[in-house]
């Protein structure tokens, strides 16, 4: 849903700001933050925030945005603004600084999100009716953790990584 609207967000001031309200208005019908509207002002202020960083949106904006977001997530989600709080400071005083292993999580993080509930969550769903003792449930968690940790590499070398090359073929026009 948000691949279809990024081209509307980085279009002009109305239209984002149209595109916005539309994206926000489902977040107050639904309560449970287990629906995607519920986490849109999150997701929103992530790619505000990318724009204000390429340039294509000033820092008044980003910050009534901002905002505005933080009154959606504190009257639907305020487990959400606690990471628009934590994260966004620290994205944009500390993206420049390279840890050594962070580009390497990096390039599984898709894969992981796509498929951790299909690996590391079955494993401990799975296997958390044999455990008992709080040793054998943190050692399940990290087993879950490994195993999913070792599913988005595979994935990534088996089925993103050729796809990467494949699309360094395709001829792009630009204009």
């Amino acid at each position: 849903m948000l691949s279809l609207a990024f081209p509307l967000l980085s279009a002009g001031t109305t239209l984002r700001g149209a595109t916005v309200v539309v994206l926000l208005i489902p977040g107050l019908v639904f309560e449970s933050n287990a629906f995607l509207p519920v986490w849109m002002p999150l997701f929103l202020a992530g790619i505000l925030y990318d724009l204000f960083q390429s340039g294509k949106i000033r820092s008044p904006q980003l910050l009534v945005w901002l905002v505005i977001f933080s009154a959606f997530l504190l009257y639907g989600n305020p487990k959400a603004f606690v990471v628009i709080v934590l994260a966004l400071p620290l994205i944009h005083f500390l993206g420049h600084v390279r840890l050594p292993g962070l580009h390497q999580a990096g390039i599984i993080s898709y894969s992981l999100y796509l498929f951790h509930g299909l690996s590391g969550a079955v494993v401990i769903n799975v296997l958390s009716h044999h455990v008992s003792t709080p040793v054998e449930k943190i050692a399940l968690v990290g087993l879950g953790v490994g195993v999913a940790l070792g599913f988005a590499y595979v994935t990534y070398r088996i089925i993103e990584l050729p796809a990467h090359r494949l699309a360094r073929t395709i001829p792009m026009r630009v204009g």
